[in-house]
């Protein structure tokens, strides 16, 4: 149980974009959250009549 797992090269290499893609995918959505939650709706811009 104490011996740490041994990984190729390409294995740190596929696990580092695994953890690039996921950060990437966070960062989008945060960012997309934060743009979209500074966007306040004009008043009669809703198209009710």
């Amino acid at each position: 149980m104490e011996e740490q797992a041994k990984r190729s090269p390409g294995g740190k290499l596929a696990l580092w974009a695994l953890y690039a893609f996921c950060g990437y995918c966070v960062w989008v959505i945060v960012r997309y959250w934060w743009v979209v939650g500074k966007i306040h709706s004009v008043p009669g811009a809703s198209g009710g009549g």
